[in-house]
């Protein structure tokens, strides 16, 4: 019986420790070979969330983050860096996928085909 509540007790904390999506992100990448973005990510819920793109020409819009999922530390989530639709109605989807750690994500983005386009990081920002 002490096994068994040792077990439940460690398995219990190890789910606190889990990533997760919630919070605020500060993340940068580029799509193709020179086209730079920053993207600034805030997830309410690790499913919900919505994001500041912008690029190095200084233009900034809020979009739409859709189809978020965090399966066994991989993040999957698309957005479309025109800003003009809703998840219903993305005209250029761009799919972020990548490995979620602690602090951290990093990974690749595919256009709408599935080729790869462009790379991404994420690094969470300290709430103060």
């Amino acid at each position: 019986m002490k096994h068994l509540a040792a077990l439940a007790l460690l398995a219990l904390a190890s789910v606190g420790c889990a990533p997760t999506l919630r919070g605020s992100w500060e993340a940068s990448g580029h799509l193709g070979v020179a086209d730079p973005f920053d993207l600034d990510l805030k997830f309410d819920q690790d499913n919900k969330g919505f994001a500041i793109y912008g690029t190095d020409k200084g233009t900034e819009r809020q979009v739409p983050v859709c189809e978020t999922s965090l399966v066994e530390g991989r993040v999957k989530f698309v957005i479309d860096a025109g800003g003009k639709t809703t998840c219903a109605t993305l005209e250029k989807p761009l799919t972020f996928t990548g490995a979620l750690g602690q602090d951290v994500m990093t990974g690749d983005i595919q256009n709408a085909p599935g080729e790869k386009v462009g790379i991404w990081r994420a690094y969470r920002r300290v709430q103060k």
